[in-house]
């Protein structure tokens, strides 16, 4: 965890914010820092005076959720596993656990999202089309990183990246233009911050089945010291409320348990009057990932939108939105259609047209 980030960002506890409506700010308890990076703290804890909770920092990596305890118990694979593991030992726990692994479910969206995000700077590619259409919804997005940014669902951290270029030119006299790339996912935070660190992007490629072929390459993200990546809940943001100046959502929307809440804590956490947070999804609604009475569209048929997930998702940030609190949100720009493209294995790709919305938080 950069040292510029956390005083810039200035997590608060998400227990006190959840249950109680508190800004409870963390301490920061430094245990190690980086040998190789001054700014850099390896390993510590965040603590909170007002309900006494403590979150690790574990690798490099804060993980600031509701119940760090438990998360910790869910992801213990992950967050042992060593940093510099070999493909052929990769490949050797792989088949030996078997399809329905959790190792083997980890490789496997690594592999996906890896090549979701890096494919198309990858010299050694043998994909025939090289881009899955992440590129081109960040120039959709229209990445202008002043103040603070979140990117929200960072996954393997590259929509993060592109907001980092985009900070050289807008330094600003009062402060240093900084993003942070939050995700649940442990694994998917550790492959961004590896190459954050090392500029080396490491995973295996699924070929078919549990079978793998090794990328690792090189590759120089500039302004990468405006960057870091902590694990976070987006349905509970560390973040104190009016605090972001703009932020992203990318394909998230439709992957958490619940999506109205998600869009609560956007538009809690947004600087009113000031920026924009913008929200890209396919709609793509699993009963696996999200009850089915709270999917936003995908249902109710017979109701005013039809079923519409475009037309109820605009009601919600609207005046007229049943919810107090997203009644100051005004859409003010979208886009239909853009495409976006995730690679399962050699022979089976998937693809998506997202729709795109941006937003403000209007000043009272």
């Amino acid at each position: 965890m950069r040292l510029k980030h956390f005083h810039a960002y200035q997590p608060i506890c998400p227990n006190c914010q959840s249950q109680y409506s508190q800004a409870h700010k963390l301490e920061l308890q430094i245990r190690s820092m980086h040998p190789n990076m001054s700014d850099w703290v390896e390993e510590g804890q965040l603590f909170c005076r007002g309900c006494r909770s403590l979150y690790p920092i574990l690798k490099g990596i804060p993980i600031i959720v509701p119940d760090p305890s438990n998360y910790l118990k869910n992801s213990v694979l992950h967050a042992l596993w060593p940093e510099d593991e070999s493909f052929f030992f990769q490949q050797w726990v792989g088949e030996c656990s078997g399809p329905n692994s959790a190792f083997e479910l980890s490789r496997n969206y690594l592999s996906t999202y890896g090549w979701s995000h890096y494919n198309d700077v990858n010299p050694s590619s043998t994909s025939a089309d090289t881009s899955s259409g992440l590129c081109e919804i960040a120039k959709a997005i229209n990445l202008k990183s002043s103040g603070l940014t979140l990117d929200l669902g960072c996954s393997v951290g590259r929509l993060s990246f592109e907001w980092a270029k985009n900070t050289s030119d807008l330094t600003s006299s009062h402060s240093e233009p900084l993003c942070l790339g939050i995700d649940l996912n442990y694994s998917m935070v550790q492959f961004a911050q590896r190459i954050l660190k090392t500029s080396t992007v490491q995973y295996g490629e699924r070929a078919v089945g549990t079978t793998y072929r090794w990328v690792d390459f090189k590759y120089e993200f500039p302004n990468t010291e405006h960057l870091d990546f902590w694990v976070a809940d987006v349905l509970s943001l560390p973040f104190s409320s009016e605090s972001i100046d703009q932020q992203s959502s990318l394909n998230l929307l439709d992957c958490v348990a619940d999506p109205i809440r998600h869009l609560q804590e956007l538009n809690r956490v947004q600087k009113r009057g000031h920026g924009k947070y913008t929200i890209v999804t396919p709609y793509d609604w699993s009963g696996q990932a999200t009850e089915y009475s709270k999917w936003i569209g995908g249902q109710a048929q017979m109701s005013a939108f039809g079923g519409s997930s475009q037309r109820e998702l605009s009601w919600l940030m609207s005046k007229s939105s049943p919810y107090p609190d997203l009644c100051d949100a005004q859409i003010v720009r979208t886009v239909e259609k853009i495409p976006w493209r995730i690679r399962i294995h050699d022979r089976s790709t998937m693809h998506y047209q997202v729709h795109l919305v941006e937003l403000i938080r209007q000043a009272i």
